[in-house]
C-alpha cells in the first residue's frame, strides 16, 4: 500500500494531469509501481502537449498578424474585383468596335466587290455565337454566276475577291503608302483593267507600289522601275517616268 504521503503527492500530480488532459475520473490504484507508471505516461502526454499557458504578448502578436493579413486579404480581394471590371469593359469595347469595324468593312467589300464585277455581289458574315471567336464566312458572285464560297471560285475570281476585301480593309484606315507584290499575276486582261482602275481609283490618297510582270499594270503607272543589264554581268537599276516619256515621244 502507498504511504499517506505517497498518495498525497499522486493527488497533487494527478488533478493537474486531469485538467490538462480532460481525463474522466480515475480511482486511485492500489498499487504505487501502477500508479507511478501511470503519472509517468501522463506527466509524458501532458508534455506532449505543450504549454498551456497565455501568454498576452504572443496573443497580441498573432492577433497582429492577422490583422495584417486579413488587410492583405481585402487589398487583393478589391483589386480582383477592379481588375475583373477592367476586363469586363475591355471586352465590351474590344466587341462592340469589332461589330462597328466589321459592318464598316462588309459594306465596303460590297460596294468594291459590286464596282470590279458590274452586277456581282459579295457577302461577309460571321458563323459563331461568340463573335470575337467565329469565323468569318466569305461568299461571293460574279457576274453571271451563283453565289458560292471562294473556295468555289477560279484563280482569279479568288484573287480579285482577296483584292476587293484587302481594300475594303484598307478604306477603315488608310495609308499613305501600300505595296502590292505580284497580286495581279492570275488575272485575265478584263481583270487586269479593273485592277488598274481600282488603284487610280485609290491613288487619289495612297501612293501605291506594285511588284508586277504584268503589261497593262506596269503602262497604268507614273513610273517605272526596273532592273537592267546593259553590260553583261552587270545589274543597274533605270526608272522611267510615263508621263515624261509619252510627251517625249509625241512629235
Amino acid at each position: 500500500k502507498p504511504t499517506p504521503e505517497e498518495i498525497g503527492r499522486l493527488q497533487e500530480e494527478i488533478p493537474l494531469y486531469k485538467q490538462c488532459a480532460n481525463l474522466q475520473f480515475m480511482p486511485e490504484p492500489d498499487d504505487i509501481e501502477t500508479a507511478k507508471a501511470e503519472l509517468a505516461d501522463m506527466k509524458q502526454r501532458l508534455k506532449a502537449l505543450g504549454p498551456v499557458g497565455v501568454d498576452m504578448e504572443d496573443f497580441e502578436e498573432e492577433k497582429r498578424k492577422l490583422a495584417d493579413t486579413q488587410r492583405d486579404f481585402d487589398d487583393l480581394d478589391r483589386s480582383r474585383v477592379s481588375l475583373q471590371l477592367t476586363m469586363d469593359r475591355l471586352d465590351r469595347i474590344a466587341r462592340e468596335n469589332f461589330r462597328s469595324t466589321f459592318e464598316q468593312i462588309r459594306r465596303n467589300f460590297q460596294d468594291i466587290f459590286t464596282g470590279l464585277m458590274a452586277g456581282g455581289e459579295a457577302h461577309l458574315s460571321l458563323e459563331g455565337e461568340d463573335e470575337l471567336e467565329a469565323a468569318i464566312e466569305i461568299k461571293a458572285r460574279p457576274t453571271g454566276k451563283k453565289m458560292n464560297s471562294v473556295d468555289a471560285l477560279s484563280n482569279g475570281e479568288k484573287a480579285l475577291t482577296a483584292i476587293a476585301l484587302l481594300f475594303a480593309i484598307y478604306l477603315v484606315k488608310p495609308s499613305p503608302f501600300c505595296v502590292l507584290d505580284e497580286c495581279d499575276a492570275p488575272f485575265d486582261d478584263a481583270n487586269k483593267a479593273r485592277f488598274v482602275e481600282l488603284l487610280r481609283r485609290f491613288s487619289r490618297q495612297t501612293q501605291f507600289i506594285v511588284i508586277t510582270h504584268q503589261k497593262p499594270t506596269m503602262a497604268a503607272s507614273d513610273r517605272l522601275y526596273g532592273v537592267t543589264q546593259e553590260v553583261k554581268g552587270i545589274s543597274q537599276v533605270v526608272s522611267v517616268q510615263l508621263n515624261e516619256a509619252a510627251a517625249l515621244a509625241t512629235p
